[in-house]
């Protein structure tokens, strides 16, 4: 039986619906479950038909669909705090019933809202007609997506990356930020954890940027801008980065919420308890440009990069079949997503041999003392039915490792990545500092007419984060290159100055001191990297283990209020070297603080290697690590998402919604009129701003 992680967030939002289901105890011991789309979609993501079934549930229905009327059985509704679904469930009882006479469909009805409900709509139930039936409310605070065991998501628009970076999505930025946190303190909630709050704080490093606007150096970073363009005329009206505020604006507005939120909720002892020192860190795509630029060839993030999955999880596979790469599904998934493709392609291959070997019908036709190749295994289990089980399970990691290096062979990436590699760590395989020939080889790469454009525009941008722009001896000797590139490219490789990254740097311009830009440690110095192509180390590795080892600068990281009561005064890591100096120190140290929770919070979109980051280090620091970002992004996503920074994108105005209380609890509300007084009387200070 396999072993159940209870500090999976997708166990505990799942253990959380569950026991929801399992407190209703109706008198005819059945009952009904009734979901809206929404609310499917997040429940079907932690639980299968099955699991709700076994909790005493009859069936499953869809508010949205004709339903029998089941007039004997009481109903749980799971419902998005939304007007439609309020008047769905109204309708349920007033226009809905046996013969489709007006009536009521159940005996019962027992509300849980994914997210807090608005007292607009409060007051809607509670002068209703159905209001007699309605035997109890919650609001249950799992309004996010669980998408792995140790990450999360709140996606709170269909433009998260463009909304938060943006000059011209002020308005859309505050809904994004306020639907952001409504999710966030649903998934603290989940966590019954009660953070100390951290924030990436730039600015304090990059003080050029607070009189960029009003400066000459801006208009002549304009009008060099210009020339890089060619004479491509694009309007700049606000060049100010947004990344230098972004995080610590979304951590004060955190903060703000989930302290009312546990103050207003003082039953749930776990949140209001100080024993377990929990942080959570707010950061901007800015802390780390390369991660969503460089070709990373760990499986996962290798397949998302150039296959084309759907959500990050979904492949069709050949006869139109959808493969879900689910780690509680697929046990393969689950094993080899954060190895290197090598390894990858080696263990499977070592662990088709043994089933081969074991098995009798398969070991007569897969006899061969050669290396079985990924092709000879697929045909293996192509050629024998009884073992369509095993098929399954194999060929779909087989089919995928086969044009992940298909891909890689036909593209070259080979050298694009070693190029890579050396421009983002400065040193070579071996050590040894890079010299100016790197600059030779890239300009050699980049004029090779078969570069996929993709491919070309990434190493582009990864030159302009490494060299700190672009001088005009650089621009000159990558002219004809600049000039081949489309409109829609220049604009993305000129919207990184939105991020914190220069594009573009006078003759005579010094490198930015530690004072302006802050540099982290690309690679782990005295450790020899397995793979030539995999040396570089993301920012967020460096963050947290400095966390834990409590030397993260206090400058570059400001807690917001209260730190724990057991950090110490730390010298700032620009005053105290690099930290790639306190390496050898982490092989034999037992983590500090053992009890706490670390949260990563990425604003614009965390990447496939900051996960695989995450879950190293969660094991490797015996700690629970989880990190959560508005959505995941890939390096196709990060160069479209570049594009429309400054572009004006038309998006439905959802008003914010402000309401005082909050119904955390179950809360009998057979008689409202009882309830409107106390209500009135006790205003609890949270709730949801944005829906769905």
């Amino acid at each position: 039986m396999a072993t159940v992680d209870l500090t999976s967030i997708k166990y505990l939002l799942k253990n959380k619906i569950l026991e929801s289901i399992r407190a209703v105890k109706p008198p005819g011991k059945w009952k009904v479950v009734v979901v809206d789309k929404q609310s499917l979609k997040l429940i079907s993501s932690v639980l299968k038909l099955y699991d709700i079934l076994e909790e005493d549930v009859s069936l499953v229905e869809t508010i949205t669909k004709s339903r029998q009327p089941y007039t004997d059985k009481e109903a749980i509704y799971f419902l998005t705090p939304t007007k439609e679904s309020v008047s769905r469930f109204i309708d349920d009882f007033t226009k809905k019933g046996p013969g489709w006479n007006k009536g009521a469909m159940y005996a019962g009805a027992h509300l849980f809202f994914t997210g807090a409900l608005d007292d607009a709509m409060f007051t809607r139930l509670a002068t209703s007609k159905p209001a007699k039936y309605i035997k109890s409310i919650k609001e249950l605070f799992i309004q996010f997506n669980a998408y792995e065991s140790k990450v999360f998501l709140t996606t709170p628009s269909a433009y998260p990356f463009y909304n938060m970076y943006s000059p011209n999505a002020n308005e859309s930025r505050d809904r994004d930020i306020a639907a952001t946190v409504d999710r966030l303190v649903c998934v603290l909630a989940t966590l019954n954890s009660n953070p100390y709050v951290r924030y990436y704080n730039p600015q304090t490093y990059c003080p050029r940027y607070e009189k960029l606007a009003k400066s000459k150096t801006q208009q002549k970073f304009l009008d060099d801008t210009q020339n890089l363009l060619d004479g491509n005329q694009i309007q700049h009206s606000k060049n100010v980065p947004i990344a230098p505020s972004i995080a610590k604006k979304m951590a004060e507005a955190f903060q703000t919420k989930y302290k009312d939120f546990v103050k207003n909720d003082p039953e749930n002892t776990a949140l209001n308890s100080s024993d377990r020192q929990d942080v959570i860190i707010f950061l901007d795509r800015s802390v780390d440009m390369y991660s969503p630029l460089l070709h990373e060839f760990t499986y996962q993030a290798m397949v998302n990069d150039l296959l084309d999955l759907e959500q990050g999880k979904k492949y069709k596979q050949e006869l139109e079949q959808d493969v879900v790469l689910d780690e509680e599904i697929d046990k393969m998934w689950a094993k080899y997503r954060h190895y290197h493709i090598a390894d990858t392609i080696d263990d499977i291959s070592k662990s088709f041999k043994q089933l081969v070997g074991e098995n009798k019908i398969l070991s007569t036709v897969g006899k061969s003392d050669a290396k079985t190749t990924l092709s000879q295994m697929k045909k293996i289990l192509e050629s024998i039915p009884e073992f369509q089980e095993l098929q399954d399970t194999y060929s779909t990691h087989i089919n995928l490792t086969k044009m992940c290096m298909s891909i890689f062979d036909s593209f070259g990436l080979s050298e694009i990545g070693s190029i890579e590699q050396d421009l983002v760590t400065g040193v070579t395989p071996d050590g040894d500092r890079i010299t100016d020939d790197i600059d030779a080889d890239l300009i050699r790469v980049l004029a090779n007419h078969e570069m996929e454009e993709t491919d070309r525009i990434r190493l582009l941008m990864i030159y302009l984060v490494a060299k700190d722009g672009i001088k005009d001896i650089d621009r000159r000797r990558l002219q004809e290159v600049l000039e081949c590139m489309n409109i829609d490219d220049k604009r993305g490789l000129l919207n990184m100055n939105l991020l914190n990254v220069r594009t573009d740097r006078n003759e005579g311009e010094v490198d930015r001191t530690s004072s302006e830009l802050y540099k982290w440690p690309k690679y782990i110095e005295n450790e020899k990297a397995k793979f030539d192509l995999s040396r570089f180390v993301p920012a967020m590795h460096f963050i947290i283990e400095s966390q834990v080892n409590k030397d993260l600068d206090e400058n570059l990281f400001p807690w917001l209020g209260e730190k724990p009561s057991t950090e110490e005064k730390v010298t700032p890591i620009h005053l105290m070297g690099s930290l790639r100096s306190t390496k050898k120190e982490w092989k034999n140290q037992s983590p500090t603080n053992q009890n706490g929770n670390i949260i990563i919070f990425m604003v614009g979109g965390v990447t496939y290697s900051e996960i695989r980051t995450i879950y190293k280090l969660s094991k490797k620091l015996k700690k629970n690590i989880y990190i959560g970002s508005t959505h995941i992004t890939t390096p196709r996503d990060f160069l479209e998402d570049l594009k429309t920074l400054r572009r004006k994108i038309d998006q439905p105005k959802i008003p914010i919604i402000s309401s005082n209380i909050i119904r955390s609890s179950i809360i009998p509300i057979h008689d409202f009129s009882l309830l409107g007084p106390k209500l009135k009387a006790s205003p609890r200070g949270f709730r949801s701003q944005t829906p769905i």
